[in-house]
């Protein structure tokens, strides 16, 4: 018996002894964090959906459910995240937006229980994301007719140099009210609307692409529904390149409001629009080689150039002339030079006196008046003492 219990000290002695010279010993092994997403010196373009994703491993065993992470940046420090975590993998989701620069960003991972840590680095560059840009491929800026027997279409084109085009966003307006449309271009970055139910009259259609910061772009047009020609004429602008105030037939302008680069429909239009002093109603010289009213079959009616008598002026002047009772038969009818310097040249006429004034019986020399027109001289003049292109004068001596 104190056999058994000599074996049994021994025992106890043996285990004490090992229990002594192997003592339990906290793990405090580092945490592996490995990041796989994105690769080191990738570019984002600010603003542009971004994920960071690591792989992360325990050393000691420890569930990863107790692990806080962190992601900093040494242009930002401390980033605000929001993580998912599925078995050792890992994706943060920053939730403030990066500044523009060259990132170090670091992802750490801290144990709450053993306190243990671990983290990893990569390097990110994040560029400025330049805003998208839109183009009206139809109705284009000149504007389109449909008559309400026809499809009416409107389509636009997208273009971003740093985001995928399907990724945009699209927000369609007629008239100033949102409408059903495509939300996103397709992968060509091509948007299609076909506007349905609308009534006769113009309407304007207005097409806004947004990027992931919100940045956008605008286009618009108007277009006219119609049913009969006669409903297009109060929306269309003949463009006016020469200011003139006559519109070219080659570039109507389809718009719902005035516009300062055209004018108003007229069944009349300007022959050369890159002529001010060509257009209808413009004053037509004769031999001058320019057909200034734009009506081919002048010169007839024309405006004569040069020196002018009552042989060659294509006017009518009654005689006598009675004003205040003194009678005046015309003398002399001459065309003279631009006196008054707005590029038409004048016409002077003389009258000399043929009867006496009554009032003035001791009027018996030589004597007249002197009207001054103003050139063009356009349509009639019924009477020289009233109409604002004349100026007479009193002369006195012989004409």
């Amino acid at each position: 018996m104190n056999k058994n219990i000599t074996i049994l000290s021994g025992f106890s002695l043996a285990m004490l002894g090992c229990g002594s010279d192997k003592s339990l010993t906290p793990c405090n092994s580092d945490i592996e964090v490995g990041i796989f997403e994105p690769v080191d010196f990738e570019i984002y373009p600010q603003g542009f959906p971004f994920q960071l994703k690591a792989i992360v491993r325990d050393k000691c065993g420890y569930p990863l459910d107790e692990t806080s992470f962190t992601l900093s940046s040494n242009l930002q420090e401390q980033i605000v995240i929001d993580y998912t975590l599925e078995e050792n993998e890992i994706v943060v989701n920053p939730m403030e937006q990066l500044q523009i620069g060259e990132h170090l960003l670091s992802l750490g991972a801290i144990n709450g229980a053993s306190g243990n840590s671990g983290s990893d680095t990569v390097n990110l560059n994040v560029i400025e994301n330049l805003p998208p840009s839109i183009q009206m491929d139809y109705p284009q800026a000149n504007g389109a007719v449909f008559q309400t027997s026809e499809p009416m279409l409107v389509q636009v084109s997208v273009f971003d140099e740093q985001e995928d085009l399907d990724t945009l966003r699209l927000r369609w307006t007629i008239d100033g009210q949102i409408v059903n449309a495509p939300e996103n271009p397709d992968t060509f970055g091509s948007g299609i609307y076909t506007p349905t139910g609308l009534s006769n009259g113009c309407h304007t259609v207005e097409v806004t692409v947004l990027d992931s910061m919100d940045q956008s772009a605008s286009a618009s047009a108007d277009f006219v529904v119609y049913t009969d020609d006669a409903e297009l004429e109060a929306y269309v602008y003949l463009e006016d390149l020469d200011g003139d105030g006559w519109g070219s037939p080659q570039s109507d302008i389809i718009s719902c409001t005035p516009i300062d680069e055209g004018v108003p429909f007229t069944v009349l239009t300007d022959c050369d629009d890159s002529n001010p002093d060509i257009h209808p109603t413009h004053p037509d010289y004769c031999g001058d080689g320019v057909d200034s009213d734009c009506e081919p079959s002048t010169p007839l009616n024309c405006y004569p150039l040069g020196n002018l008598n009552s042989s060659n002026a294509d006017i009518t002047i009654d005689n006598p002339v009675i004003i205040k009772d003194v009678h005046f038969e015309s003398q002399t009818i001459e065309g003279i030079y631009d006196v008054n310097e707005d590029s038409y040249d004048d016409m002077m006429i003389g009258f000399e006196k043929s009867a006496p004034n009554s009032s003035f019986p001791f009027l018996k020399k030589a004597n007249g008046l002197i009207y001054f027109i103003e050139g063009p001289l356009i349509g009639s003049i019924s009477d020289l003492s009233t109409d604002t292109n004349v100026i007479s004068c009193n002369w006195y001596g012989v004409l």
